[in-house]
């Protein structure tokens, strides 16, 4: 999980945010306690205008230090500052506006021992205000709304993915309001049948991923980024952290430049808000892989050395999202520079050196040691059957933490540009450089894909096709005879069915018809199931290559054991086939043909082996330099 920020996943439990004293470098913090509110539905549809309210446990609403009342800003931001605060507060978030429609309902966020130095944004939301209701489980909350364990208040404000603000926006006009639909989601919750009631929308990506105009497109590099491809986006956001703000780029100054006026900050902030919103989406998206190859081996090294890195991660969240949310305040208000000074104290307490710790532990620097990649690749290698979507798992881990990495480096270019005097251009251009060569050096590491359409079975060190076609085949496309002359015929192996050979859309031109030991080994530790079946789960084989209504998982075999010549002196008389059936594993006699001796030999067989149906699948061997997975 990503906790950093405070709202529906930590009322209950406490505040998650990590805290920590200020190095020696840093000045020390002014009188008084921020509290940074953000308000909102869901990740992309802010409350705008609500009043917002800090209650004591008492239920007293608390005094600012300037005895203000707060509204939320176009974003949903509305930055209190008390000169203390409670153990445990209330945040109350009424009325408003969203996307110029009148926002009637009133929404709250619980946190517990709460303590300035330590916290991060509190989110106020819809599932925040089922989490506060009285006896309320944020386990049983998460339940009901289909939110997964690991999507917390940082995953809630880059993505909608799981709730949907416009879809219980929509559902609360039908039922009466906000406030009904919450209470009766309360009343649900509390429910012992664990009912579960779900807010999606078709899949869509947040409009606030482009809010900034630039060439490239920050969208579209998001988009890559989902279908694996994360290297553009990370060299976008990193060529973009400018060396000067009179420059192109102006990511990596948001923090400097707080307080210079609107022009100037309000371009900044849009090109910072666009890039972070594209990569925090990314960091979402991708993290619900790496959940899942943790979920496959709950004790395995991969997960342990994953936990290990947690504590980073949450540190570069919180001062994420504390970055998100300066470019979301007014360059009017007054608390803005405190809020920057809290978040450059954080960066330089918390993360400086991180970078450098990330990369060894996704690839240690101590010969034998197992890093979180290799790791990666050994938990989808131990499911036996290793394929591109194996790959795509591992690539999904280098990948993420990868986007990690590029929000650390934006994160340390943002602090020391607030430090002119200490780090020069030279230094921050540094710092990028090794972020972009410790990223490629990752990426390098990696071993290569398995090709699309192939599987690779870890038992064997064999490659199969998965779908190949045309499937089913006839028994004529592997045997032929060539009439030569009256009454002689010759036989002929057609190596373009029983290879080796090249396979449309596959690399490689070794591929073979498999022999009956190949097929035994491939659907061993099939257990109870059918070998179709087996295959299908286990190796994503296609029913479509392995069985069809016409093949029925006959499955043809290379020779001698698939097929077989009687002679009759120097005079070839018959042809036996057999097939391997992947249902069960027995081989079965296809038929025994009599081979003519005549000039229409070809025509003959031709036919009669026509009836002989079944499934093509091939197979090869990997070279002894061709490895996918670390063995």
């Amino acid at each position: 999980m990503r906790p950093v920020v405070v709202g529906f996943f930590v009322a209950c439990c406490g505040v998650l945010g990590l805290s920590g004293q200020a190095s020696a470098q840093e000045a020390p913090a002014q009188a008084g306690s921020l509290l940074p509110v953000w308000a909102l539905v869901d990740a992309d549809t802010p409350i705008q205008g609500g009043s917002v309210r800090v209650l004591g446990p008492d239920g007293h609403a608390l005094v600012q230090v300037h005895g203000t009342r707060e509204r939320t800003e176009n974003g949903g931001e509305a930055l209190l500052e008390f000169a203390s605060l409670p153990a445990r507060i209330t945040v109350v978030v009424e009325g408003g506006r969203i996307g110029g429609h009148r926002f009637e309902g009133t929404l709250r966020s619980v946190v517990n021992r709460h303590a300035a130095s330590a916290d991060g944004v509190v989110v106020v939301s819809p599932v925040s205000t089922i989490d506060a209701a009285h006896g309320v489980s944020l386990r049983r909350v998460k339940a009901l709304l289909g939110v997964p364990s690991w999507f917390d208040d940082s995953d809630f404000i880059d993505s909608d993915r799981y709730f949907d603000g416009d879809r219980f926006l929509a559902v609360a006009h039908r039922t009466g309001g906000v406030d009904e639909l919450v209470a009766h989601l309360v009343a649900e919750e509390r429910k012992t049948t664990h009912p579960r009631v779900r807010f999606l929308s078709s899949p869509r990506l947040s409009p606030t991923a482009t809010s900034a105009a630039d060439d490239e497109g920050w969208q579209a590099l998001f988009e890559k980024a989902l279908r694996g491809d994360y290297k553009p986006l990370i060299g976008k956001v990193l060529a973009s952290v400018g060396p000067s703000p009179e420059g192109q780029a102006l990511l990596g100054w948001t923090l400097q430049l707080i307080g210079l006026g609107d022009v100037v900050e309000n371009q900044v902030k849009d090109e910072t808000s666009a890039a972070l919103q594209a990569l925090s989406e990314s960091v979402t998206q991708l993290q619900s892989q790496v959940e899942s190859v943790q979920r496959a081996v709950q004790q395995s090294r991969f997960d342990v050395l994953v936990g290990q890195t947690q504590g980073t991660l949450n540190s570069i969240d919180h001062a994420q999202v504390q970055l998100k949310y300066v470019a979301g305040l007014k360059p009017a208000d007054p608390q803005a520079p405190k809020f920057r000074d809290e978040t450059v104290s954080y960066i330089g307490a918390h993360l400086l050196d991180k970078g450098t710790l990330l990369n060894r532990a996704l690839v240690p620097d101590v010969p034998g040691a197992t890093g979180i990649l290799k790791a990666a690749s050994d938990v989808e290698a131990a499911r036996r059957f290793f394929d591109a979507q194996n790959s795509n798992a591992v690539k999904s881990v280098a990948g993420y933490y990868a986007l990690y990495e590029a929000e650390l480096a934006v994160l340390i270019a943002e602090y020391q540009h607030t430090k002119p005097d200490t780090y020069s251009d030279d230094a921050t251009n540094t710092v990028l450089n090794d972020a972009t060569n410790r990223i490629n050096a990752q990426a390098a590491y990696l071993k290569p894909d398995v090709p699309s359409g192939a599987v690779v079975d870890t038992k064997t060190n064999k490659m199969w096709t998965q779908h190949f076609t045309p499937n089913p085949v006839d028994a004529s496309a592997f045997f032929k005879l060539i009439n030569e002359g009256v009454r002689n015929c010759r036989k002929v192996y057609p190596e373009e069915a029983f290879g080796p050979r090249l396979i449309k859309g596959l690399p490689f031109a070794d591929w073979v018809l498999p022999d009956e030991e190949d097929f035994t080994k491939l659907i061993s530790g099939r257990g109870a199931l059918g070998g179709v079946t087996y295959l299908q789960r286990a190796a994503r084989m296609s029913p479509d290559q392995n069985f069809t209504e016409v093949g029925r998982g006959m499955a043809f075999m290379a020779q001698p054991v698939g097929w077989a010549l009687e002679q009759n002196g120097v005079r070839t008389v018959r042809l036996r086939i057999k097939r391997f059936f992947l249902g069960d594993g027995s081989v079965e006699t296809g038929g025994t043909f009599l081979v003519p001796d005549s000039s229409d030999c070809g025509e003959v067989m031709r036919k009669a082996l026509a009836q002989v149906k079944g499934v093509a699948v091939y197979v090869r061997d990997l070279a002894p330099d061709e490895t996918y997975f670390w063995n």
